[in-house]
């Protein structure tokens, strides 16, 4: 590839030796003098589009590769959360399987603790249980709660009616644990002041969202996102897919700026 600049230079220098050459064997001395500088500064911009193109090529096979895995690693997550349901009659227990879940989450969402997320993040009023870091400084504040006593007692109810209380009941206590979690000042942290409320068992999360089908609504206007590991899953992931996007526009800029093609003045959007 000759640029338009080296096009220019080359022709003045032919002018320029045609000008100092005696004879018509000079100036063909001359001319091929210049083709073969022509030809060196062609085959170096060669090599340099040879490198941008062994670049791209990489990140396509990243992201290939990440792509392929996900079906794999919602599996996973599947298996985990449904082998602890024990766990769920007792609040520690509880409590250390929402942070466990979330990182599991993360990792399978191919995140990376300390760059891309942070757990128990210092809010200053209070610690969400994570923090998810978007591209230009944005922030998804997470928290896991686990309101299940009214769920786990209607699990052990036979009639209908009473079972479908018990559940209403149970939509009640989430809704709860939502307004309580607005007061601890998490949304200050977080773009578009949501935070996301996780509830890591996903039978527990349908449970109260069947019961009152206007749950996720009525969160939604206080500031609360409720999600299960479905929901958090496809949330992370996005948030994951974003930061691969941000990240392969960096690589793509630094293998430009390496190779010498990217103009002065010229600015790579961000995604």
């Amino acid at each position: 590839i000759v640029t338009v600049a080296a096009l220019a230079v080359a022709g003045f220098a032919v002018i320029a030796l045609i000008r100092r050459s005696d004879s018509g064997a000079g100036v063909a001395d001359s001319i091929a003098e210049v083709r073969a500088t022509l030809d060196r500064r062609a085959s170096v911009e060669e090599e340099r589009v040879k490198r941008i193109d062994s670049g791209i090529d990489q990140l396509k096979q990243t992201v290939a590769t990440n792509e392929g895995a996900v079906d794999e690693q919602l599996r996973r997550i599947g298996t985990d959360l449904a082998s602890v349901t024990g766990l769920f009659r007792h609040d520690g227990a509880r409590g250390g399987w929402g942070e466990l879940s979330l990182e599991r989450i993360f990792e399978a969402a191919g995140m990376t603790a300390g760059r891309d997320y942070e757990m128990q993040f210092n809010a200053g009023d209070g610690v969400p249980d994570a923090v998810l870091h978007l591209p230009k400084g944005r922030t998804i504040v997470i928290d896991s709660k686990f309101p299940q006593a009214r769920f786990t007692e209607a699990l052990s109810i036979e009639d209908p009616d009473e079972r479908a209380a018990r559940l209403e009941e149970h939509a009640k206590e989430v809704e709860r644990t939502a307004r309580d979690l607005t007061k601890k000042g998490y949304a200050a942290h977080a773009t578009a002041e949501y935070v996301v409320m996780f509830l890591p068992s996903q039978a527990v999360f349908e449970a109260a969202t069947i019961a009152r089908p206007s749950l996720l609504a009525d969160l939604l206007a206080i500031g609360v996102i409720l999600t299960g590991p479905s929901g958090l899953f496809a949330i992370v992931k996005s948030t994951a897919s974003l930061l691969s996007q941000q990240a392969a526009v960096d690589d793509a800029k630094r293998i430009l700026d390496e190779v010498g093609v990217l103009a002065p003045g010229h600015r790579m959007s961000s995604p």
